[in-house]
């Protein structure tokens, strides 16, 4: 618990917690859609536009995460096994990269030529 907070949550850039923030502002206005957007036929296409793309970013930004906690460990073997967390959420993302990015172009297109 110290560790997370001493060194993982400093080491966050900002935009890996506006990513998370508006995944979750998104969730939850797909949840409380009737609610909240009754009289916006296409707020549940845009709010899932806006998580699909905080899908897309969210591994890049863990990666660059774990990076920097990489950068200030001082024991060489934590260092791998960060740095390896990192070079997965890498290759995490390239492989999230390409549907999301079909998906996203696809969604984009259908809302805008409404």
């Amino acid at each position: 618990m110290y560790f997370a907070l001493d060194t993982v949550v400093p080491a966050a850039p900002p935009a890996l917690w506006w990513t998370i923030g508006l995944g979750l502002f998104s969730g939850l206005n797909l949840l409380a859609l009737r609610e909240i957007w009754p009289h916006t036929p296409h707020a549940d296409d845009w709010f899932l536009l806006l998580g699909i793309c905080c899908f897309v970013l969210l591994p890049w930004l863990v990666a660059r995460t774990a990076g920097r906690v990489a950068a200030m460990l001082q024991g060489c073997a934590w260092r791998i096994v960060w740095r390896l967390a990192s070079w997965g959420a890498y290759a995490t993302g390239a492989v999230a990269l390409i549907p999301g990015a079909v998906v996203i172009s696809i969604m984009l297109t259908t809302l805008l030529l409404r």
